[in-house]
């Protein structure tokens, strides 16, 4: 009976080894696949056929009241003074020459951005130009 338990304890035991050099051997991971054709090329364009080239330059010119939610409210349906609406179109009137201009342009890239720490101090001003163009187009419109 101790040698049926001795042999059927190595047994296991072989069993065991026998398993785990299988899975060693047939769980071995693949080389990675070459990727390297799927890393996007960055273009570059002139900068006069660059319409961020043309929005960074309507920055320059443009002009938000000092209280913005008169501009919030006009968008939101709100009741707002057409007055203050009316002055804050005309006052941007060359900011928005200067982003027609960009539309007219066939591509927008922006400038690389390679971690998380690149600033992009263009991004709050273009969001408050596009409601400036919202008013207007609405204003029109109405």
């Amino acid at each position: 009976m101790k040698k049926f338990l001795l042999s059927l304890g190595i047994l296991f035991i072989l069993i065991i080894i026998g398993m785990s050099i299988f899975m060693m051997i047939a769980g071995r991971d693949i080389p990675p696949p070459n990727t390297t054709d799927l890393i996007p090329e960055r273009v570059e364009l002139a900068a006069d056929s660059n319409a961020f080239t043309f929005f960074v330059l309507a920055t320059n010119s443009f002009y938000w009241p000092t209280n913005s939610s008169v501009v919030t409210d006009y968008l939101d349906n709100k009741p707002a003074d057409n007055a203050l609406i009316q002055e804050t179109i005309s006052r941007n009137t060359n900011m928005i020459e200067v982003i027609e201009r960009g539309l007219e342009c066939q591509r927008f890239i922006t400038t690389e951005v390679t971690s998380f720490d690149t600033p992009t101090p263009y991004l709050v001003p273009l969001r408050s130009m596009g409601r400036i163009m919202a008013i207007k187009a609405k204003h029109e419109r109405l």
